[in-house]
């Protein structure tokens, strides 16, 4: 008898550029936009190894608030040094689950990240410029002739396509702990971080080097979130 091929298995978590504030009738309202950090963590779901975590910084064309600064401890240095065009992010999240010969399904925590990676994916893809002869990166997009209607064909610089390879549905760890709860009668609140204590759970920090000095990244940074994701979903499996 054949052996059952195996798979390793790919958490993420993003952190997005966010702000708080209040309405006209004094109601608290947030705003929640652009992907600023993409955290992952490899993981064997057969022996519960971790095999590879980290993630990048993505730039964006705004500044941070201190609101985000605060929750997630990310800086405009550490965009502004750091990081990466969303679509250099995306491949590189691509080649590590290629890799590691990953399945194709990103375990997150809630419903949003398959979301919004997706949705970016896709606005970097509708990119459409008139191509008049001026220079452009030939590594990432090319020149492309649309036709419309009887008129000539004309040409316009557009993006070279990057493969979406994560399907269209995530499995989602906070809905697998929600059902048990459920299923025990408790109440579920929380997130990732208080469901972990009420699992008897710890929550790992992720361990930054800044310039030599270890710097312990907490709930609210994507690599640390992705890492534990992985230990939940390996914990209620």
């Amino acid at each position: 008898m054949s052996q059952k091929k195996q798979m390793n298995r790919i958490a993420l978590d993003l952190e997005m550029w966010a702000d708080e504030g209040v309405d006209e009738k004094g109601n608290k309202i947030s705003k929640v936009e652009d992907i600023i950090q993409i955290g992952f963590t490899i993981f064997d779901p057969q022996t519960n190894d971790i095999l590879e975590k980290g993630g990048w910084y993505v730039k964006i064309h705004k500044p941070l608030t201190p609101y985000i600064i605060n929750l997630t401890g990310i800086t405009q240095e550490d965009l502004n040094t750091k990081g990466i065009s969303f679509i250099d992010a995306y491949k590189n999240l691509c080649d590590v689950s290629n890799k590691h010969k990953c399945f194709k399904q990103l375990v997150t925590w809630g419903a949003g990240d398959l979301e919004q990676i997706r949705a970016e994916h896709d606005v970097y893809h509708s990119d459409c410029e008139d191509y008049t002869g001026q220079d452009f990166d030939i590594a990432t997009h090319h020149v492309v002739y649309y036709k419309q209607g009887n008129k000539e064909p004309k040409p316009y610089i557009v993006p070279i396509p990057v493969p979406w390879i994560f399907g269209r549905a995530e499995c989602n760890v906070k809905a697998m702990y929600q059902a048990k709860c459920m299923r025990n009668g408790k109440r579920f609140n929380g997130g990732l971080e208080k469901s972990m204590i009420n699992e008897a759970l710890t929550f790992i920090p992720y361990e930054d080097n800044i310039d030599g000095k270890i710097i312990l990244r907490e709930a609210h940074n994507a690599i640390a979130d992705a890492l534990n994701t992985a230990l939940m979903y390996l914990h209620l499996v």
